[in-house]
């Protein structure tokens, strides 16, 4: 076996002390802190490395007893590419870690699996409008029926044929529409014209 690397991450809202392998991929890491070893929370149990996103911190921060960061800045700085980089989940560490102290926060693994709800609660109660000619309703959850379709204002489809309704839907959506905004107007027009235009 390699020899370990032992570094800090931030995950699932807390910052843990790893020791691991630097011949496993991100993807792995993330399992291997689900161990009983690590004692994870029942959050980090959950998470799943095809819904999280990875980043190498561009500036590792020290950890210690009288130097415990917030984890706030930490994560509001995700977004600035001046700060980390995003990786993939099949990045190996061996390939990241060759410099890693053992007294250093490099990685952070943001868990995206409720941003879908979030974005879905932000709708709901910024826009309630919307939301509601958007809401479906069904009886079972992950399961749609041809009564759930049509009980919520839908037309339900099979893959043999196309209802009347369907087709007149297509034809009109490939029709050319005109959107008036403050004084200006403005004609849908393909990707492929666009390029005509300004090519």
């Amino acid at each position: 076996m390699a020899d370990s690397v032992v570094f800090y991450v931030l995950v699932a809202g807390a910052i843990e002390h790893v020791k691991i392998d630097p011949r496993l991929n991100l993807a792995a890491l993330l399992m291997d802190m689900k161990s009983p070893r690590y004692q994870p929370s029942p959050r980090l149990k959950r998470m799943e490395y095809r819904q999280c996103n990875f980043y190498l911190l561009k500036d590792p921060l020290k950890i210690d007893d009288e130097n415990f960061p917030d984890i706030e800045p930490i994560i509001a700085s995700l977004q600035d590419k001046t700060k980390c980089t995003q990786l993939t989940h099949t990045k190996h560490l061996k390939n990241i870690a060759k410099e890693f102290h053992h007294e250093h926060l490099y990685l952070v693994i943001e868990d995206t699996s409720n941003k879908a709800a979030q974005a879905v609660a932000r709708l709901s109660q910024n826009h309630a409008d919307l939301y509601q000619c958007l809401k479906v309703t069904v009886g079972v959850a992950k399961r749609w029926t041809r009564d759930y379709a049509e009980s919520n204002g839908g037309i339900f489809v099979n893959n043999r044929t196309k209802p009347p309704e369907m087709k007149e839907l297509e034809t009109r959506l490939k029709d050319k529409r005109f959107f008036n905004v403050s004084h200006f107007s403005f004609q849908s027009i393909s990707l492929k014209n666009l390029f005509l235009l300004v090519g």
